[in-house]
């Protein structure tokens, strides 16, 4: 590969196409062109920022994947989430015969690797791997392998060698010739295998990496694995991509789904350098970044002589950010030097350069592949935050104080890999136990899993008794817990897709249920009630952080680990749970009488304040033992909430203090501007100085507490569904409630 060096501390502007004819004249430093060139995916809408839905399809398609291919083609390939592929001229990314679309795989395209200069490899999680001829608009594969699991990579060398690995922890190698194998590696790792690479000089040589944070390097010369193994690193958790780097890249870097960039050199199994909390870092910079994207080699990249490779990274708005790796007496040390705005609009997915063209390929969420050049502009870090301020170091630490890995809405999103999603069955990994309950379409089984001993629970859901409607609870459900992981959260850990069963892996929760553990204790403080409510706020924060309201916050949803005194409480059941849009509000009617919000019962659009409102309750029954609203009537429930009124009535709050007090008036608030946020619940005195919250037993606590929780478990078992009707009712009658942009039904799970 011709490589054209230039220097990368520059900031890059997109390429419009009357730059493609001065791309080899540099320009001065005094020169700033704001010009762009980004297109569509979906053949070619001229406005500002289209979408693949205006063309019929699923606002929700994105690009996945996009390679420069080599040769004569001239062009550039995408994978679409449509599972479609395009091929596309690199230099007008426009409408002509080069661009064709194959709808190449019945599920999603997973990578895209070119094999010549005239043929495309693709890999899908439908267990095929296709080779395409990009000559010819044809709609078959000239060859295809079926692999008989999820094929996550593929990579290839110039001896028609192609290596896959993916679901079944093998790396195996196939004649592309023939598309016989005619090796496999399957010792090495033992979780699926999410990332294989060819060395780029030495073809004889292999690295692949693993959810487990194994990444081997092989010497394929060797017959036997074990003697092929040349050597066997780990990392701190799954690889979600790696890439080589150094004069004869010897060196790789390891992306990793906690968001950690790891330093390698293969060749020994030294690690060089470890970052930890790369965000965090970044954004103290006022680089404001969001998740990781992909690296690339300063050979390739940089003339700098002590520029080692540059990672980027993207935030939620669809800016870019360039961050170079250089050595120095003090180490391997992070630099920003460029920030890329303006291509797109929505997370950045993929990227891919040509060292000869000197031009950067972005492909992202919102449907768009965009083209830069590099412009002799330094940039200004002090001029990256949108507001002019650099965020507090204290609020990103508050913020993300529990979170381990810190994952964002859009973290995952970028990962080429899901580590938890298999199309296989459930028992080949765990062996099922005793039934810890049942609900209407699904049975909650303790498990263990085969390969460590360790215990989970199993939500093992009948297709055949799902609705269209159960399907999409459950798809958003799975979908924002595998966003979120923090202490006080219920972890995803797996979902395994078979031909009639869903089977969730989460943890188990043995502890029981918030309102139980409570009534079981001889005493109770105020003390205590501050430290739930605590951990329920920070759960919150990360959530709404995240772009994640839960919806539906009820005691049910709030369950201890195990019965250990010291157990940790967390929120589950993300069945109503949202994925926000930055700047978008909620319509639909959800929640659960006692614990909504009166702007959802208004039918007004709303946002995550609906979750501290529904803090405010709890906090509420926490230290009393009854929640503020309460009647047997729905009708008059909610025309109670609607008004906001409430009080502590005497004597069960005479011994609580005026500080518990102002955070719950600040909690129930009907205006949700004026509302209490997660951030603003943490810092009040109540929760953040508790040396002065009282550890004296609440005298009226326990018998009220007894009295509420029994009536609560007896109504929920003879009103669930006339809830779900009525407020199934409530939201389509509200005139002012617009249901076009939020299609959900209201769903009561009962697990």
């Amino acid at each position: 590969m011709l490589a054209v060096m230039f220097d990368i501390e520059s900031i890059f502007e997109l390429l419009d196409k009357d730059l493609i004819e001065k791309m080899h004249s540099a320009p001065s430093v005094s020169e700033h062109w704001n010009l762009r060139h980004s297109i569509a995916t979906d053949e070619g809408k001229s406005l500002p920022f289209p979408k693949v839905c205006e063309n019929g399809v699923s606002d929700s398609e994105y690009v996945v994947a996009c390679k420069e291919l080599d040769g004569a083609c001239n062009s550039i390939a995408i994978a679409i989430s449509n599972h479609q592929i395009q091929i596309r001229d690199k230099e007008s990314l426009g409408h002509h015969f080069h661009v064709k679309h194959r709808r190449a795989h019945s599920e999603r395209i997973n990578e895209i690797a070119p094999c010549s200069d005239s043929t495309l490899a693709t890999c899908s999680s439908d267990e095929y791997t296709h080779i395409w001829d990009i000559r010819k608009a044809c709609t078959k594969p000239v060859l295809s392998i079926h692999c008989q699991s999820c094929v996550w990579s593929v990579s290839l060398n110039a001896q028609n060698t192609m290596l896959l690995a993916g679901t079944d922890d093998e790396a195996r190698f196939f004649d592309l010739r023939t598309g016989h194998q005619v090796a496999s590696y399957g010792e090495s790792h033992s979780e699926s295998i999410t990332k294989v690479r060819f060395h780029p000089q030495k073809q004889n040589f292999i690295v692949s990496a693993s959810e487990d944070g194994t990444v081997c390097y092989y010497d394929t010369r060797q017959s036997a694995e074990e003697d092929a193994l040349e050597s066997i690193i780990n990392v701190e958790s799954a690889v979600t991509t790696f890439g080589f780097f150094g004069t004869k890249y010897e060196n790789i870097f390891c992306l990793t789904g906690s968001e950690t960039l790891d330093l390698w050199n293969i060749d020994h199994a030294q690690r060089l350098q470890h970052f930890d909390s790369i965000r965090d870092n970044l954004t103290t910079q006022g680089i404001p970044t969001d998740y990781l994207i992909d690296g690339i080699a300063s050979n390739e990249l940089s003339a700098s002589p002590d520029a080692l490779m540059t990672l980027f990274t993207g935030d939620h708005t669809g800016n870019l950010n360039a961050i170079q790796l250089r050595s120095t007496l003090h180490g391997i040390t992070l630099e920003p030097v460029s920030r890329l705005i303006g291509g797109h609009t929505e997370c950045i997915r993929c990227l891919t350069y040509s060292p000869e063209r000197q031009v950067l390929y972005t492909g992202g969420e919102d449907a768009r592949l965009s083209a830069w050049v590099p412009l002799l502009k330094p940039m200004e870090c002090a001029d990256l935050s949108p507001t002019g301020k650099l965020p507090s170091q204290s609020r990103i630490r508050t913020a993300r104080q529990a979170c381990r890995p810190p994952l964002g809405l859009m973290t995952t999103l970028i990962r080429r890999v899901t580590d938890f999603y298999r199309k296989d069955e459930c028992t080949k990994y765990y062996k099922l136990g005793r039934t810890l309950g049942t609900g209407s379409f699904a049975t909650v089984r303790s498990a263990i899993q085969k390969a460590d001993n360790t215990v989970w629970a199993v939500k093992c859901i009948n297709k055949s008794s799902l609705t269209a409607d159960d399907e999409d609870a459950l798809r958003v459900e799975v979908q924002v817990l595998e966003l979120l992981q923090h202490p006080n959260i219920v972890r995803l850990r797996q979902v395994f897709d078979c031909q009639k069963t869903f089977y969730v892996v989460m943890e188990e929760m043995s502890g029981g249920e918030l309102f139980d553990r409570i009534v079981e204790k001889e005493k109770y403080t105020e003390k205590e009630a501050s430290a739930v409510v605590h951990k329920l706020a920070a759960a919150l924060l990360y959530c709404h952080q995240s772009g994640i309201a839960h919806r539906d916050l009820k005691p049910e949803n709030l369950l201890y680990q195990s019965s250990d005194e010291e157990a940790e409480i967390k929120i589950a059941d993300f069945g109503l749970a949202k994925l926000i849009k930055t700047d978008s509000l909620m319509q639909t009617a959800c929640g659960t009488p006692g614990y909504v919000a009166p702007e959802i019962l208004e039918g007004k659009p709303y946002g995550c304040e609906v979750d501290m409102w529904s803090l405010g309750v709890i906090a509420y029954i926490l230290l009393c033992g009854f929640p503020p609203f309460y009647d047997e009537n729905n009708a008059a429930l909610f025309t109670s909430i609607k008004s906001g009124h409430f009080d502590f009535p005497s004597p069960y709050w005479d011994s609580i203090s005026v500080s518990a007090k102002d955070l719950i008036n600040k909690l129930l608030v009907v205006d949700a501007k004026k509302r209490y946020t997660a951030q603003q619940v943490l810092d009040h005195a109540w929760i953040s100085d508790v040396s002065h919250v009282s550890d004296e037993v609440l005298p009226h606590f326990p018998s009220e507490m007894r009295r509420y929780n029994a009536r609560r478990r007896f109504r929920a078992g003879i009103m669930a569904a006339k809830t779900v009707s009525t407020l199934s009712k409530l939201g389509t009658s509200l005139q002012t409630l617009s249901m076009q942009n939020d299609k959900e039904t209201v769903v009561e799970t009962e697990i």
